[in-house]
């Protein structure tokens, strides 16, 4: 399934999720005869906040959900939303959830379905993800680093098939344990990958930053093509697979691409767009809030009776 169709569908999910937490909470708040009236009132407002906390959870990378969810990013992103949705009732006492038992027993239920929620999704990309076979060429640290993490994370959708470790190492790089014991196919140069691909359906190589400058490996690239293999440079491989890469495993034609692409990203401009709606609908409200009533702008004498 296409990675950005997926986390839309996750997206979806997650503001389900928080729907269903409000309507627990008026479930246990009101009788069943107040219920539709409490429900159009809250849910007239509640869509717009939960838009808002699930841009903080895009923000906050927890739409990354090739990784196993962090939790202490969760715990950051809710104490920010809790915080905002406070804010914003504060500035507007008069809507009908308050700060108190509403708010904290949505949080509460929400963090139950979403953690519930990911758990499952967690298992089920790793039990039924579409797993295409993928080889490493080349050695080193960084093949080494990026072939683990893919080989402990069925979710990524590749199987480590084969690792073309070279005849000789003349920088005598030890086989990491977790290779040597494992399954995965050790070829020793090119010509054995040739024959090794002609029984098998090889869906990726992955060649490593060193062993792709090097002009002798063009030619037998080169002749893999007829096999329908897909070919990537380390870097490039990483970056469409993790949305990121670490800097030392960038050559200097990696960066000089990159950077001519300009430095914002679509997080960048949708963080950026938030940003301004932020800025352009609170700054007169709390301006305004702030002339009519002079003092400490967030202390508010009538909280505790509220």
């Amino acid at each position: 399934m296409n990675r950005r169709l997926l986390k839309f569908i996750v997206f979806i999910v997650d503001f389900l999720l928080l729907q269903l937490a409000l309507y627990v909470t008026l479930t246990l708040r009101f009788e069943t005869s107040e219920l539709w009236e409490q429900w159009v009132s809250h849910f007239s407002l509640f869509w717009f906040l939960s838009l808002i906390w699930l841009t903080v959870f895009y923000i906050g990378d927890l739409y990354n959900i090739l990784q196993p969810l962090d939790h202490k990013k969760l715990l950051i992103c809710i104490s920010i939303n809790v915080a905002l949705a406070i804010t914003f009732f504060y500035v507007f006492p008069d809507i009908p959830i308050t700060p108190k038992t509403n708010l904290g027993l949505i949080v509460v239920w929400f963090i139950i379905f979403f953690l519930l929620w990911r758990n499952s999704l967690e298992v089920l990309l790793d039990r039924l993800g579409i797993k295409r076979r993928l080889i490493f060429i080349g050695l080193d640290s960084h093949s080494l680093e990026l072939a683990q993490h893919i080989y402990d994370n069925p979710r990524l959708g590749y199987v480590l098939d084969g690792y073309v470790l070279g005849k000789d190492n003349d920088r005598d790089l030890e086989i990491p344990s977790w290779l040597k014991n494992s399954s995965v196919q050790k070829l020793k140069d090119m010509q054995e990958l040739s024959s090794y691909l002609e029984g098998m359906r090889t869906h990726t190589i992955v060649v490593s930053e060193e062993w792709y400058r090097s002009r002798s490996i063009h030619q037998h690239l080169y002749n893999l093509f007829p096999k329908g293999v897909r070919m990537y440079q380390l870097s490039t491989f990483w970056e469409q697979l993790e949305e990121t890469i670490p800097v030392n495993a960038a050559d200097e034609l990696w960066f000089l691409q990159n950077m001519s692409r300009g430095p914002y990203t679509s997080y960048h401009k949708l963080k950026r767009f938030f940003d301004l709606c932020f800025v352009l609908i609170f700054s007169p409200i709390f301006l305004v809030f702030k002339q009519s009533r002079p003092g400490y702008f967030f202390t508010d004498p009538d909280w505790s009776r509220r």
